[in-house]
């Protein structure tokens, strides 16, 4: 069976809403569990606002680095990406790669290039 494909034009139009996100730390699957009460919670912990860039018409990167510090103790299994700090909309998610155990007090940082959007 042949699909039909949406336009590159469009794409980036829809793509348009990651240029500036709030990325969030989960202890669970944002997208099966309420995403509010996989958030982690506690010690310094709060989302960071991060830029990204449109780098083809179908994907956009992260262009600045941001550092979770003080974080609590916890498992983090997945990043969130959202419309705003605080409540807003969850408007993507994703598993890391390798699940990370973060102890009290401790930091996690994102560099450029490490978190992405594609659309396919």
């Amino acid at each position: 069976m042949d699909y039909g494909r949406i336009s590159g034009n469009v794409t980036s139009k829809w793509l348009e809403i990651f240029r500036i996100v709030y990325v969030s730390l989960h202890s669970s699957n944002p997208d099966v569990d309420d995403p509010i009460f996989s958030e982690i919670t506690g010690a310094g912990y709060r989302r960071l606002r991060m830029s990204m860039d449109i780098v083809s018409d179908r994907s956009v990167v992260n262009t600045t680095s941001i550092k979770f510090t003080n974080l609590p103790n916890t498992l983090v299994t997945h990043i969130g990406l959202w419309s705003t700090e605080i409540n807003g909309d969850l408007l993507a998610s994703a598993p890391m790669e390798n699940p990370l155990r973060v102890t009290t007090g401790a930091s996690v940082q994102f560099i450029p290039s490490t978190i992405a959007v594609s659309l396919s």
